[in-house]
């Protein structure tokens, strides 16, 4: 059985860059999901938040998170300047609503 891929760019961007993009395949776990994060905007160190709470501290360009497991649900995703005040001011980027699925393998990317 062949994976399949479901692409979704996440609505309300912020910035030039883009939104983040949810890359899923199905994957078997009853209410978690695994998530990876890739940080593609060149330059720019951020602090990657979820639901208001910082999930990744001075992320660096280039980098690929190692495997997160997380809930199954919607998430608001933002990017601040690394090592800003906790959540303060406007995001670099954000996307609410995005759906995490229960039993997904997940790469979320902002590009």
């Amino acid at each position: 059985m062949s994976p399949i891929r479901t692409s979704l760019r996440a609505a309300g961007a912020v910035g030039a860059a883009g939104a983040p993009v949810l890359l899923a395949t199905p994957a078997t776990a009853a209410d978690t999901a695994t998530v990876s994060v890739l940080h593609g905007v060149p330059d720019t160190p951020v602090d990657v938040y979820a639901n208001g709470e910082r999930l990744i501290d001075d992320f660096q360009p280039g980098t690929l998170t190692d495997p997160l497991q997380l809930p199954a649900g919607s998430y608001d995703l933002a990017l601040y300047p690394a090592d800003a005040p906790d959540a303060s001011g406007n995001p670099l980027l954000s996307a609410d609503g995005v759906a995490v699925p229960a039993g997904a393998n997940a790469t979320v990317v902002a590009p």
